[in-house]
């Protein structure tokens, strides 16, 4: 089985992404008859991004580079390891001048950390309370869309409200997450968004809509992955919107 270890950049998160990784690879391959059940959007976007057969995988390292928004737009490349409902570790790496800046987030087992520092020693800024916590539980379930099969997970509960568009309650350790997806007549997943708890304009953390909206697609290993993804506050609002990534996915490795 394919092993990868934590990058450089979250090297304190070490520890979670080693439990993270899943022992044993997925090896249940996708019956499209399982989804028959679910409301329409759902079923034309897993039949459209998951292969019949393809291993129901639903953890995932990502391999992407873009832009994030650090006080003003940085250049990034990023690794992600996500494990659907469990947890993830995003680790970024930028620049400021000449001043190389490191960065991670993280979520699993109820406890969330983001960490930024300067060349990798001098910390930028840290914090793991419970609104972090909180915080980065709700990108765990924005994270849903970047694993198909995650779908299909027990703790997500699917309603359609038109053909279109559906609703997944998704259980991360005890918090339910309302989750609204749109999907193409084709099946492609047009954007996901959530109520997510987040301080995006700096007066105190609260309840905010939060939203990734994807555009192009790429084929890994059986499974249609979003090539861009842009993700913010409010992006599809008329004003008052905040963008804080815009990332590509360059590479993808299943487990």
């Amino acid at each position: 089985m394919v092993t990868l270890p934590a990058p450089p950049e979250a090297r304190t998160a070490a520890p979670t992404w080693d439990a993270l990784i899943p022992q044993t690879p997925a090896t249940e391959g996708f019956d499209p008859a399982s989804v028959e059940g679910l409301p329409a959007p759902v079923r034309r976007w897993t039949g459209h991004c998951i292969a019949p057969g393809a291993p129901l995988s639903t953890t995932v390292v990502l391999t992407m580079h873009g832009r994030v928004w650090l006080g003003s737009w940085r250049r990034v490349r990023a690794r992600q390891l996500l494990s659907a409902g469990r947890g993830y570790v995003w680790a970024a790496a930028a620049r400021v001048g000449p001043c190389p800046l490191h960065g991670f987030d993280l979520y699993h087992a109820g406890s969330g950390r983001l960490r930024w520092s300067a060349g990798g020693l001098l910390p930028v800024f840290s914090a793991d309370d419970h609104d972090v916590a909180r915080s980065t539980a709700g990108r765990l379930a924005a994270d849903l869309a970047l694993t198909p099969a995650a779908a299909l997970l027990p703790q997500v509960h699917w309603s359609e409200v038109d053909d279109d568009i559906a609703h997944a309650d998704m259980i991360i350790d005890g918090r339910v997450h309302r989750i609204t997806i749109r999907v193409s007549p084709k099946g492609r997943l047009e954007w996901i968004a959530l109520p997510r708890w987040g301080d995006p304009d700096g007066h105190g953390y609260d309840i905010h809509r939060f939203t990734t909206v994807f555009s192009g697609e790429q084929e890994v290993e059986g499974l249609l992955l979003p090539q861009r993804m842009r993700a913010g506050w409010g992006l599809d609002a008329r004003q008052g919107a905040h963008e804080f990534y815009d990332l590509e996915i360059d590479a993808a490795v299943w487990f």
